[in-house]
């Protein structure tokens, strides 16, 4: 009766190790499914689609809790998911074609906008909705299996295959708030650690304790910080990931990008950027960034959205049609040419990159026929090689700079021949974009600008273009003062601060505010930066008979570019002392009459700027960037987001490990040197264990051996020393049985290690020697 009552007490206590278990591994998968689906909740169609995979995912995970208990129940659900998720998914395939093709389309919205790329989105139909709510469903059901199977098989691996680019995907590309899904993913990496590090493979009071901690830690920082709303500091953390992954391909910008707060470091440093060949030196203005949206402190690029709508498939459409509005000049100068029958005498350049941003292909509004580069929007060119431009030609017609003086061909208002009319068809398309996109401007600065520039006797509309640029050169010189090194600019609008009495600026501030006064104008213009060759050093480098010059830091520039109707975009020189010009019958070469840094006394008259002791004459300002509790908590936020990063990749580099020393077993094993791998295998975990001694006459290490690993038993110590020196010395091949001994010392050696160390030592022992 009593040996019955224990086979009863067996039995049970065994039942409730195996619920104990099964609890464990569905709370896991749970955990982990639900942190996987939120980190990929902005590619879902609706809220629909992640209801539709929460539903299945909980339903999967409940009938693997019923049939968890028999292995041919387990088996027969298993079955009938397969076929019914396949039967599923072949009668939907129309719809979940579309739902799939929905989701690419969000991966590739989100990566275009992230890393400035322009992969081409798919046409998606309207049964996209229903597509992904199915779709999210099989794919929920398919996940949870997975998961569920490898969490049964401790193989963290896998789950790492499915959350590495999920959370990369997230955390990189998504635009909501991932702290959920990162408290989730934490609990279910941490209870995997839990579980496979404790007995029975349990949580245990300590496991649950030590899961809600970390859950109100990071769930009451990221609340507190804000979480609910979208992170500031996150998105500062991606932006700050996309330049410093541009940094390692195409090298450090030392441009302000259109930064207008950076102004003062345009001409930092005299480091070598370009060094530039060609046979007759002339005026280059060799184009990098472009900036067609204005933001009041810095210049963007048109957003994507200037591209769709009416103007949907437009550039490709040029394409298709021989127009591109990088090279729209030199296409208009082939056909001008023709008629007017002389031709444009074009000079071949060379240009190679020593020490500029690679990702440009820094070239002239002027050139054609250029290398290594592919048009980017109808910005700027762009290198196609993954590291960057670091050479590459092009050609400029001679003498051909800027647009003074540029009257359009009488041709455009009457196209005759194929060439002409398709010239004139395409250009009228890009015109209507340009003006909508490049014209736009705040009402109240429109005001402003027309006030200040352009109070005589003619309006913008009766001036002539030449007439228009003189206009504003000289608005320019009177509410701007040239200055290599400016004050830092004020976080506002730093157009409206610069027409705010007189200031100082750089020709950042220069090409800024004439942007802005052509559009006011009327004209399309946008702000450039890269590199000057200017007329005076090309015109030196001519007489010297020099045919290679060297750009520095100090060539550095920016400058307005406007599109004049027919021939496309020209940069216009608004920087005093850069430009010539005529002003009341006297000519005005290289630099004005007045002096650079000039200072007015309260008379009007200019009196120099004297400064001060190794200064500028400019008062230095000092900003002190103030954080509050908020920030410090988004802060802190950041740096859990990173430590679940670094936990996911110490996690995938230990499972790689793990799965190499596996390889190498069943090779040993294969080859007939299994002893040998389990002998190597001890040593090495009396190494890690600080047992020192001769490794050859393992019976003489045994007093070491009990004082590093105090559980394990002299008489299976000794068992395994005589089976390895039976197989070493007597040359007799071990058993099955046998080599189970081995298995199991090693095994047990292994854990005996685990159990004596600290926490640091056992994050040591699996993230360093991957046990």
């Amino acid at each position: 009766m009593s040996i019955k009552k224990k086979e009863i007490f067996v039995l049970n206590e065994k039942e409730e190790k195996n619920k104990n278990i099964m609890l464990s591994e569905t709370l896991l998968t749970f955990f982990l499914f639900s942190g996987m689906l939120l980190f990929l909740k902005d590619f879902s169609y609706s809220v629909w689609c992640l209801a539709a995979a929460f539903s299945v995912g909980i339903i999967v995970i409940i009938l693997h809790w019923i049939t968890g208990k028999s292995e041919e129940a387990e088996g027969r659900m298993k079955m009938v998911l397969y076929i019914s998720g396949i039967v599923i998914f072949v009668v939907t395939i129309t719809m979940t074609t579309q739902g799939f093709l929905y989701m690419a389309d969000c991966f590739l919205g989100m990566w275009n906008a992230r890393f400035q790329t322009e992969a081409t989105l798919f046409a998606v139909r309207s049964s996209a909705g229903v597509g992904s709510v199915i779709l999210w469903g099989l794919f929920s059901e398919v996940i949870v299996s997975f998961m569920l199977s490898q969490i049964k098989k401790n193989n963290i691996y896998g789950i790492l295959i499915l959350m590495i680019p999920a959370a990369a995907a997230g955390l990189i590309l998504g635009q909501s708030d991932m702290w959920l899904a990162v408290i989730l993913s934490l609990a279910g990496f941490f209870g995997i650690f839990v579980v496979y590090s404790t007995k029975n493979r349990t949580f245990g009071m300590r496991g649950i304790f030590s899961l809600t901690v970390i859950a109100v830690l990071v769930g009451g920082i990221s609340l507190a910080a804000g979480g609910y709303k979208k992170s500031a500091e996150l998105e500062q953390w991606k932006e700050k990931m996309v330049e410093d992954i541009e940094k390692i391909r195409y090298g450090e910008d030392t441009l302000p990008k259109g930064d207008l707060r950076k102004a003062a470091g345009l001409l930092d440093g005299e480091d070598e950027t370009l060094k530039i060949t060609m046979n007759q030196p002339q005026q280059l203005y060799l184009r990098g960034f472009v900036g067609g949206s204005y933001e009041g402190t810095k210049w963007s690029e048109l957003p994507y959205s200037a591209y769709e709508g009416d103007y949907e498939g437009m550039l490709q459409w040029l394409k298709n049609n021989s127009f591109s509005p990088l090279s729209q000049f030199a296409a208009y100068d082939k056909i001008n040419a023709e008629v007017s029958g002389k031709n444009s005498d074009y000079m071949r350049v060379t240009v190679e990159n020593t020490g500029a941003y690679r990702r440009y292909v820094y070239l002239p509004a002027v050139a054609d026929a250029w290398e290594n580069g592919v048009d980017h929007k109808d910005w700027n060119v762009e290198s196609k090689s993954f590291f960057g431009a670091n050479r590459y030609q092009f050609q400029v017609p001679e003498g051909q700079a800027t647009a003074d003086g540029m009257v359009p061909g009488s041709w455009l208002g009457n196209p005759s021949g194929d060439s002409q009319t398709e010239y004139v068809n395409a250009e009228s398309v890009y015109h209507s974009f340009v003006v909508d996109s490049y014209t736009e401007i705040q009402d109240d600065l429109k005001s402003r600008i027309m006030e200040k520039f352009f109070q005589g006797d003619k309006t913008p509309e009766e001036m002539d273009f030449d007439e228009l640029t003189t206009q504003i050169r000289q608005g320019l010189r009177n509410h701007i003062r040239y200055t290599e090194t400016p004050e830092e600019l004020p976080d506002e609008d730093v157009v409206s601060w610069l027409l705010d009495g007189e200031k100082e600026g750089n020709a950042v501030a220069f090409a800024s505010v004439a942007v802005m006064a052509y559009r006011a104008a009327g004209y399309p213009a946008r702000y450039t930066e890269g590199y000057h060759l200017s007329d005076m050093d090309a015109g030196d480098a001519a007489d010297a008979g020099e045919k290679e010059l060297t750009l520095t830091t100090k060539n550095a520039y920016a400058w307005a570019e406007v599109y004049i109707s027919g021939l496309g975009w020209m940069p216009v020189e608004v920087v005093p002392g850069m430009y010539t010009e005529t002003y009341t019958d006297q000519l005005v070469e290289g630099k004005p009459s007045y002096r650079v840094n000039e200072v007015r006394d309260d008379s009007g008259a200019d009196t120099a700027d004297e400064g001060t002791e190794g200064g500028t004459g400019i008062e230095e300002q000092k900003t002190v960037r103030k954080y509050d509790w908020k920030t410090v908590l988004g802060i802190l936020v950041l740096i859990l987001y990173a430590m679940f990063i670094l936990y996911l990749i110490l996690e995938l580099q230990r499972a790689l490990r793990k799965k190499i020393r596996k390889n190498q077993k069943k090779q040993s094993a294969a080859e007939g040197f299994l002893v040998e791998w389990y002998v190597a295998e001890m040593e090495k975990i009396f190494l890690i264990g600080r047992v020192k001694g001769d490794f050859s006459d393992p019976t003489a290490l045994y007093d070491k051996i009990k004082e590093g690993f105090p559980g394990i038993r002299p008489e299976e110590y000794f068992r395994a020393c005589e089976l390895i020196q039976k197989y070493r010395f007597g040359g007799i091949k071990l058993q099955a049985h046998e080599l189970r001994v081995l298995k199991g010392i090693t095994e047990k050696f292994e854990k005996c290690l685990y159990q004596k160390q600290h926490f640091p030592g056992k994050l040591k022992l699996r993230y360093i020697y991957a046990r």
